[in-house]
């Protein structure tokens, strides 16, 4: 699937946040009524209610009022004809969420609660059986490291130390090692430096996230190095300790990953070897 979607919007941390609910959404891991269970009309008006003209043109390309009197609706009164129209098919979830620009849904959502609902399937849990949705989940991954890397948000040392080297030698096929192998010592040949991105350039991320867990990369990259650093795990909840979640720990131990969204971070066991 060919993503086209880029943010404007001014800094790093936003325009990740925007990318991956949209590719979510495209994807269709995501949908239109999951968005609106999140962010109910009522919520989006009121988030706008310093935005009389975006509420305006929601409510032109969805109930068909007309520009001068959506714009004199109130936050309230435009959010309950938002409802009354999709109770009475009057117009739908994917028009509305369309109509609220990926941008847009930055600038005034709550973040962490966008958060809450890009991770809301769980997909380091998946229990899917379609090949079609296990590929899509793998893709929607691998998108969501590129992106924050992309963004500057993380580089290739901190998604390979993430992973660490005990679980890529673990879960890589023999002739990835291999690849990897005969790369350092042409590199090493050459007086080159043998780097985590030539690591990467070697295998390839979408490669890489085929053999290794999902549950490995939502938690010890995602989770750790780029939605908890982010703030976008809730405030409320335990986050994360980098002394005791260190993914080269040599021993077994119990680890806070939260910010998924539950009602309290979950408390995972770790292994790394």
């Amino acid at each position: 699937m060919e993503f086209a979607f880029r943010s404007k919007l001014p800094e790093p941390r936003q325009r990740f946040l925007a990318q991956v609910v949209e590719h979510g959404l495209a994807t269709g891991l995501r949908t239109p009524a999951e968005f609106l269970r999140h962010f109910s009309p009522l919520t989006i008006m009121h988030a706008l209610a310093e935005e009389p003209a975006r509420r305006a043109r929601i409510l032109e390309a969805t109930v068909g009022t007309r520009p001068r009197i959506a714009l004199k609706k109130s936050p309230e009164s435009s959010g309950e004809d938002l409802v009354i129209a999709l109770e009475e098919g009057e117009t739908d979830a994917a028009t509305v969420v369309a109509t609220f620009e990926p941008d847009d849904r930055i600038r005034f959502l709550d973040p962490q609660y966008l958060w809450a609902f890009v991770v809301e399937p769980r997909f380091w849990l998946h229990t899917a059986t379609s090949t079609e949705r296990v590929l899509a989940i793998r893709a929607h991954t691998t998108y969501v490291v590129e992106c924050a890397m992309e963004e500057g948000l993380v580089n290739h040392r901190d998604v390979v130390r993430a992973l660490s080297v005990p679980t890529l030698v673990e879960f890589l096929p023999r002739d990835e090692i291999t690849n990897i192998l005969e790369r350092a010592l042409l590199d090493g040949r050459d007086r080159m430096p043998f780097s985590e991105k030539t690591m990467l350039e070697v295998v390839g991320l979408r490669a890489l996230f085929d053999h290794i867990p999902l549950s490995t990369v939502w938690e010890w990259v995602i989770g750790a190095k780029i939605a908890a650093p982010l703030g976008l795990m809730p405030d409320t909840e335990p986050l994360f300790d980098e002394r005791e979640a260190h993914p080269d720990a040599p021993h077994e131990e119990t680890v806070i990953v939260g910010g998924m969204p539950e009602p309290s971070a979950p408390v995972l066991t770790a292994k790394r070897a």
